[in-house]
């Protein structure tokens, strides 16, 4: 039997003040996760949360809908114009690491730009067009 993976509240404020309203738990497994963010958090709990603790409840609500697991690694690529690394992580990501970006992800130059698919390690890069 494997073990599930469980989320520290620490990481997660508002989830954390949530999970205070109804039980004791200083971590949660993905099932609690996904019914604090689904039947239990307000409006107000929803305009507390910062940019990473709303990606990742977003992440955990769009992964209810899918038939295969999340992926779990992002699409890499490597602009041809100024040779940065772009990372995107695909939009149902959970685990994302903090400063890490989900959907389409853009170089340092500007000029391309990488968009994760739902398959872990693929995507596509994307010229982005220079205004005349």
């Amino acid at each position: 039997m494997t073990k599930e993976k469980m989320y520290p509240l620490s990481d997660y404020p508002v989830l954390k003040r949530m999970s205070e309203r109804t039980s004791r738990d200083t971590e949660l497994d993905i099932e609690d996760v996904k019914f604090f963010y689904e039947m239990v958090a307000t409006d107000d709990d929803r305009a507390d949360m910062d940019e990473h603790e709303r990606g990742f409840s977003e992440a955990v609500l769009a992964s209810r809908h899918r038939q295969s697991p999340p992926p779990t690694v992002p699409f890499k690529a490597i602009c041809p114009h100024c040779s940065d690394v772009i990372i995107s992580w695909h939009a149902s990501c959970i685990d994302v690491p903090r400063g890490e970006t989900r959907g389409i992800a853009y170089c340092g130059c500007g000029r391309t730009a990488a968009d994760s698919s739902d398959m872990d390690g693929m995507g596509r890069m994307i010229e982005v067009r220079q205004k005349d």
